[in-house]
């Protein structure tokens, strides 16, 4: 049994040497995103703002999920205000955040039981024509985060469906969570419905009561946005649009 695991465990590591060795040829051929583009995103705010107080900035001044910008904010508490160095240090964010998409990748295969070669061809696709790897990893979005937490609640209900364990339960509703606070697209109520429904599904009528609960706990949980934002703004919504074109307008003309 041991030795079968470390045979699986060593297909991870191949599969990352691949993946190490395709971005040391892509960088000998000097293909990287342009770092100066950081400062025009109109998703960040201001980097000072952020370097001098952080979560105030976030709390206050931001009405949008804060999840990317609270990494963006650490980001300059690290490393300082200069875009150059930031986009950089995101690029590099964001090739981690391949390595563990990697692992999943891996995870899954392995819960299919699929062969070794099956998963050197298919890994092989994946690298090659996955837009989290041609695009989003050089973008500096959050996009290839995002590729990375439906690889995670993809994981965790594969291992739901199986185990049907409040462990992976949760899991699945905490990732949820994480994208909520991401990205202003799953922000809506009815997002954390489709996560429950999803679990629903797999396991019918067993424990129902306790996956009620769950849901409406996590359900008031991704509304925290639209209550403080209430509260803060008199705006009920986790994200809103206003002023958004006024602020593109100002920086193309200044």
């Amino acid at each position: 049994m041991t030795t079968i695991y470390k045979e699986n465990k060593n297909i991870y590591w191949q599969l990352l040497s691949i993946y190490i060795v395709s971005r040391i040829i892509i960088s000998f051929l000097g293909i990287e995103p342009i770092a100066e583009h950081l400062s025009h995103r109109w998703q960040l705010m201001n980097s000072k703002l952020l370097e001098e107080d952080l979560f105030g900035t976030l709390y206050y001044l931001h009405y949008q999920p804060p999840m990317w910008n609270l990494i963006f904010g650490i980001f300059v508490k690290v490393f300082g205000t200069d875009y150059i160095k930031l986009g950089k240090v995101i690029y590099f964010f964001n090739l981690f955040i391949s390595a563990i998409l990697i692992y999943y990748f891996y995870l899954i295969c392995n819960f299919f039981k699929m062969r070794k070669h099956s998963v050197y061809i298919a890994f092989l696709i994946y690298l090659i024509f996955s837009l989290s790897f041609l695009f989003y990893e050089a973008y500096l979005h959050y996009m290839h985060l995002t590729v990375l937490i439906f690889a995670q609640i993809s994981f965790f209900y594969l291992k739901f469906s199986k185990e049907h364990s409040l462990k992976f339960e949760v899991l699945i509703y905490l990732t949820a969570l994480f994208l909520v606070f991401t990205w202003s697209a799953f922000s809506h109520p009815l997002f954390m419905f489709v996560i429950f429904l999803g679990i629903f599904l797999i396991k019918y009528k067993k424990n129902f009561l306790r996956s009620f609960i769950i849901f409406i706990i996590f359900i008031f949980l991704s509304m925290s946005l639209s209550i403080k934002n209430k509260i803060e703004f008199n705006l009920f919504a986790n994200s809103s649009w206003v002023g958004l074109q006024l602020m593109q307008v100002m920086v193309q003309q200044q």
